[in-house]
């Protein structure tokens, strides 16, 4: 009798620690963003611009007006030089509002490359440009309960075939 009862605490403690460890964790929630960068394309072998737009929407039932702008990062590190909203036409004809933000070129360069060489891109085609992924990531403002907001936008990247900067 001793030993079904011990058999039935050890069940139940190993129950506990299988139901506690399978149980779905909180996240948190990050609000999709929609980002296009201006120009949408760069040749890596010729000047950069000195500066590269970010064209931000946010997704759903959000307002840019509600983004920190002193919060806004590119790829987790590159700050803004300067954000601003402003009313875009859509291609429907229909004005939106957008966040605006201007991205140093140098910086914006220095990300590009270290992407190639991560992604291990060693035989570039001059004829085609490479399609490299930006992630741009900031929060609300507090009033809105500071909630994350993420999105990546595509920048056409022309590589040049020779002298490639060291990664």
């Amino acid at each position: 009798m001793r030993t079904w009862k011990l058999a039935l605490a050890c069940l139940l403690v190993f129950s506990a620690f299988v139901g506690i460890a399978f149980l779905p964790g909180t996240q948190a929630k990050v609000i999709k963003a929609g980002v296009v960068f201006d120009p949408h394309r760069v040749n890596l072998d010729s000047q950069m611009p000195p500066e590269v737009i970010a064209i931000i929407k946010l997704i759903g039932p959000y307002d840019v007006n509600q983004i920190d702008p002193s919060t806004i990062l590119m790829e987790g590190y590159l700050p803004p030089l300067w954000t601003d909203i402003r009313t875009l036409i859509t291609d429907e004809g229909e004005e939106e509002l957008r966040l605006v933000a201007g991205f140093d070129g140098s910086g914006v360069e220095a990300i590009l490359w270290a992407k190639i060489y991560h992604l291990g891109i060693t035989t570039p085609n001059p004829h085609a440009p490479a399609k490299i992924g930006l992630d741009i990531a900031g929060n609300l403002l507090p009033e809105y309960d500071g909630t994350a907001f993420e999105g990546t936008g595509d920048l056409k990247c022309i590589i040049p075939l020779n002298n490639p900067p060291p990664p």
